[in-house]
């Protein structure tokens, strides 16, 4: 759908200029429904391809909008909806019911689709990277069964759920890589600062050093020379690191398989997956959509490359004529449980039921591993941070024993 520029007269006498996107490819259509709102077209021109791309990334590129701010809003849709509000007023007062000006602007403009004949989920559809692929088909049902209030209330009920897995993830993992940021900051201000005093009054008392004290000035030598260049490095590889994570598939996938891998961090990535698929595949099972359709939309949905690749086999199997089941036990990365679980409601007809139940179980299961995360750390942290930091002490202070040592002796 084209952008326009115009000059508009407004009631107040006020003269605006702006810029909006209208399902007209004509002129004349577009001033008559500007003017519906009231005020007079002065001037009027379609924007071409390039100013097109410049209108869209700065109406809906300054300003991420989160899902929480996706979720409420079809949420307040769903409620005005329902109690017959019309579509168009309803879309009005949800974009003046959000905080955030990139999210009020796409429902400004799928208000005025709407009001020029398009569905609400045709509307919606024209802004993936606001409203999901699951969102938008949730709505078609809504649309099609005539209940699309419920639709939005399902919608809204789904995002909140997978925010909070998430959430409760990026909360979990927030803990170690914490404590791995102030154990590395708390070495560096050792090597940088504490040991070089102690150098000088071992220098100062001419105590004879032992090969460890000797390797702890050594180390502590190349930071005071090496630090800013270290520094430099650990950024320029975090920030590269980071774009080849979002950028290339084959980092992402080895980074996340690794992940999966370490102990007790792995455990709680597999929880969250677990979660997420199963509560992606209870939302679409329950809105109508077959299990072939609903394997195909989740395996799109993951951002996790192993689980993505598992589900798109899972999907792959029924294809050649596997059952459910069966195409979920082939692939070993799901436990015994769901497998089962799957069983029961493929035989008698409540897959989303079970899968219900099967989200409720791992959404528990990952609470319990972000309250009780810090508690499985600390040992391991312990062990680490008294190794590291006994043997720069035991080095430090061994030159100070065998010095009193001596004059003992």
């Amino acid at each position: 759908m084209p952008y326009y520029s115009y000059k508009m007269l407004q009631p107040s006498g006020v003269i605006a200029n702006s810029v909006a996107r209208l399902p007209y490819d004509d002129e004349t259509m577009a001033i008559n429904y500007l003017e519906n709102e009231g005020g007079t077209v002065l001037h009027i021109r379609q924007l071409g391809k390039l100013a097109a791309k410049y209108a869209e990334f700065t109406r809906f590129g300054l300003r991420k909008v989160k899902t929480t701010e996706v979720a409420e809003t079809l949420s307040n849709l769903s409620v005005m909806l329902g109690s017959g509000i019309p579509a168009s007023e309803a879309l009005q007062e949800a974009a003046q019911g959000t905080e955030n000006p990139t999210l009020a602007l796409a429902m400004e403009d799928i208000r005025f689709y709407v009001e020029a004949g398009s569905s609400i989920s045709e509307a919606v559809g024209l802004y993936p990277k606001i409203f999901s692929n699951t969102v938008l088909y949730l709505l078609r049902i809504g649309e099609e069964t005539g209940r699309i209030d419920r639709a939005l209330e399902v919608a809204a009920t789904h995002l909140q759920r997978i925010e909070q897995i998430k959430s409760d993830t990026k909360q979990a993992m927030l803990y170690p890589s914490f404590i791995l940021v102030t154990m590395g900051a708390a070495v560096i201000f050792w090597f940088y600062y504490v040991v070089p005093q102690i150098v000088t009054l071992f220098t100062e008392m001419e105590v004879e050093l032992p090969p460890l004290t000797k390797a702890l000035i050594a180390i502590s030598e190349w930071v005071q020379a090496y630090l800013v260049v270290v520094l430099i490095t650990l950024a320029v590889l975090y920030i590269s690191a980071k774009i080849a994570y979002a950028k290339i598939y084959k980092f992402r996938r080895f980074i996340q398989g690794l992940a999966l891998k370490i102990p007790i961090i792995g455990r709680l990535q597999h929880t969250s997956n677990l979660a997420f698929v199963s509560e992606y595949l209870h939302l679409l099972l329950d809105a109508g959509v077959d299990a072939f359709k609903s394997l195909d939309m989740v395996s799109r949905s993951l951002n996790n490359a192993i689980y993505q690749e598992r589900v798109a086999k899972i999907h792959e199997r029924i294809t050649q004529g596997q059952s459910v089941a069966d195409a979920f036990q082939s692939v070993t990365l799901f436990p015994s449980y769901v497998v089962r679980m799957v069983s029961v409601g493929e035989r008698t007809g409540t897959l989303p039921a079970q899968f219900k139940r099967v989200s409720a179980e791992y959404r528990k299961r990952l609470n319990y591993k972000v309250e009780t995360l810090s508690k499985s750390l600390e040992p391991i942290i312990l062990i680490i941070a008294g190794g590291i930091f006994g043997i720069i002490l035991g080095g430090l202070f061994l030159p100070i024993y065998d010095l009193i040592g001596g004059h003992i002796g």
